[in-house]
């Protein structure tokens, strides 16, 4: 819809999007990860040091397509480039929190000590005040609300899908599984991530 929009409320949205994203995943959610969650389930050896890289390049890979994004919200006109970057990023989001909900969440609410939860909640909150201050939690969230608003009154045509491509598909840290790794484990894991296949991996090297 936004490519098909080349008018002041298309960039305007697209200028939005970017703000979002980059206060809300870029700045909170993987600052949050970084540095106070994970460092925590890792002195319990709840994670290791495998998800910890893979949560990493997630964050890494996200960072530099939120650039790239940037980079073209600065221009007069919405290029089409514009929507393989958002489509992109927003498979890797997905595919980031799948990989989380079955790596981290779990021992997350059921690991730590009611001590160690309020820790990692308190330097949430101090993280999410130093990024959007008191009560941005609301405005990203209004902000969100706008932006649907909007995108709704764009129109409803979406514009013809590219053809996928190799690179659209498989990326660089992809979840693996072990030769020891039970065969149940490799079916939860393929059940959350959705796919029919997973590497297998021994000494960083497919076996």
């Amino acid at each position: 819809t936004l490519l098909h929009a080349q008018t002041e409320d298309g960039h305007a949205a697209l200028a939005g999007m970017v703000e979002f994203f980059s206060a809300f995943v870029e700045r909170c959610h993987e600052a949050k990860e970084e540095q106070a969650l994970l460092p925590v389930l890792a002195s319990h050896g709840i994670v290791d040091a495998e998800v910890v890289r893979t949560i990493q390049s997630d964050h890494r890979e996200a960072d530099r397509l939120m650039r790239e994004l940037r980079r073209f919200a600065t221009r007069r006109r919405i290029e089409p480039e514009i929507g393989t970057l958002l489509a992109s990023y927003i498979a890797l989001q997905r595919h980031h929190m799948a990989f989380e909900d079955i790596s981290v969440i779990p021992f997350a609410e059921h690991a730590l000590s009611a001590a160690e939860d309020a820790q990692v909640r308190e330097a949430f909150q101090r993280i999410e005040e130093s990024v959007v201050g008191r009560g941005g939690r609301e405005i990203l969230l209004a902000l969100a609300g706008a932006l649907m608003d909007v995108a709704r009154t764009l129109g409803v045509e979406r514009p013809a899908r590219p053809p996928k491509l190799v690179r659209d598909i498989l990326r660089s840290g992809s979840v693996t599984v072990a030769p020891g790794d039970s065969l149940a484990r490799a079916h939860e894991l393929m059940t959350s991530l959705g796919t029919r296949e997973l590497p297998v991996v021994e000494h960083e090297a497919l076996v």
